[in-house]
């Protein structure tokens, strides 16, 4: 945490009263990765878990496959390179031909606790959250000012862990984009679970691509926006 946290001196004013007082704020850098030594993708982020990033936008656009492929990573400069034999086009997303399903009380009580998890976010509410569930936990917690990059973060550290992602499920803070339900879908995620709602373009695909997509999911209650059989509706 010390990584992505500054200190700053903030002037506060509350109730009629002024006074200073020393707060956290969440740190950012940019980052360029390039494949194979041509840039393909630059963020701007917080500057921990930069292997997880690395693997997880190379495991979403279909670049390296499950457990199989190695990556040599190079770093300076705020630029790095990953280094990967055989890679090719990008994909296409292929439907999730997982038949993995979930009851709606383990998609609330995940996210339930997912919401409690983000550590940074409540020291400084500047940032979006993602993770995987399994069925027998929540793990990969990522943490970041950009929530593309914390929902690679958390697919790749689900790279790196060699977690299943056909018997998973995907959670995350911020709203849901196409981008998010094609990367989900190339990973092989057959469920989002999402704090805030979907673009019209995301419910679309994720229908088309298998995935259940649910959103507001909030206390006791979610929106489905597809596949609601994988939920048992």
């Amino acid at each position: 945490m010390t990584e992505i946290l500054k200190t700053a001196v903030v002037t506060t004013v509350q109730f009629g009263a002024v006074f200073q007082r020393e707060d956290s704020l969440a740190d950012e850098v940019k980052l360029t990765l390039k494949l194979n030594g041509r840039a393909v993708v630059t963020y701007v982020c917080s500057p921990c878990m930069r292997t997880e990033l690395v693997y997880g936008y190379l495991y979403t656009e279909g670049l390296i496959k499950p457990w199989k492929q190695q990556v040599l990573i190079q770093e300076a400069d705020g630029v790095v390179n990953a280094v990967v034999h055989e890679t090719g086009l990008l994909p296409a997303p292929e439907p999730v031909s997982s038949d993995y399903c979930v009851t709606t009380e383990l998609v609330l009580n995940r996210m339930a606790e997912f919401a409690s998890a983000g550590n940074v976010f409540s020291k400084t509410g500047a940032t979006h959250s993602a993770a995987i569930s399994t069925q027998e936990s929540l793990q990969c917690l990522a943490e970041d000012v950009s929530r593309s990059a914390a929902f690679e973060k958390a697919l790749g550290c689900g790279y790196l862990k060699r977690i299943d992602a056909s018997r998973s499920f995907v959670v995350v803070s911020s709203r849901v984009h196409s981008v998010f339900i094609r990367k989900a879908a190339t990973a092989g995620f057959p469920i989002i679970a999402a704090v805030s709602a979907p673009t019209a373009k995301a419910a679309a695909d994720a229908e088309r691509l298998g995935i259940c997509l649910c959103g507001f999911v909030r206390g006791e209650r979610m929106n489905v926006y597809s596949n609601r059989w994988r939920l048992g509706l």
